[in-house]
């Protein structure tokens, strides 16, 4: 669904373009690339489920969409900030290894909502559905990211899950 939404949205865009119309605002673009980046990094878990031995690449292209220092703020105890981003990785295999357990064979978007703060600062939150082989929700998340513009990509400065009754 979510591929599909990038795609029509870059077809919205060259239709735009080629037409004469109105080319879209910096406020648009930034929209559009955010939403390209949270899909690429929905792409990379997605890519590992009931595949563990695609763990040291899923870690290390999970690597490649944060920068330090990474903030991190469970929902129960207090932020920290990993030592290193093989640190942080490993946690979040471990994340995936669970999901696994419930039987998720992929992430997809319910929800993503953006707030431009900066041409460089996004914060973009979201609620996603873990689903099964049958494409039935096993698994519902929601978390909150900042993302920072870092040498002209997009990376993840914050990542905060909060409680999916806040939703």
């Amino acid at each position: 669904m979510n591929a599909l939404r990038l795609l029509f949205a870059s077809l919205m865009f060259v239709s735009c373009c080629t037409t004469g119309a109105d080319e879209p605002s910096d406020r648009e673009i930034l929209e559009l690339e955010a939403r390209g980046f949270m899909d690429r990094y929905l792409a990379v878990y997605n890519r590992r489920f009931g595949h563990p031995e695609r763990g040291a690449k899923f870690r290390e292209e999970l690597g490649e969409l944060v920068t330090m220092p990474l903030m991190i703020a469970p929902p129960m105890t207090k932020p920290r900030v990993p030592a290193s981003v093989s640190a942080f990785t490993k946690n979040f295999e471990a994340f995936v290894n669970m999901l696994d357990s419930k039987k998720v064979m992929r992430l997809e978007w319910q929800r993503v909502q953006l707030q431009i703060l900066t041409p460089n600062k996004i914060l973009a939150n979201n609620v996603g559905h873990g689903l099964n082989a049958a494409g039935e929700v096993v698994y519902e998340t929601v978390s909150l990211y900042l993302l920072v513009r870092d040498e002209g990509d997009w990376k993840i400065a914050l990542f905060s899950p909060y409680d999916v009754k806040n939703s």
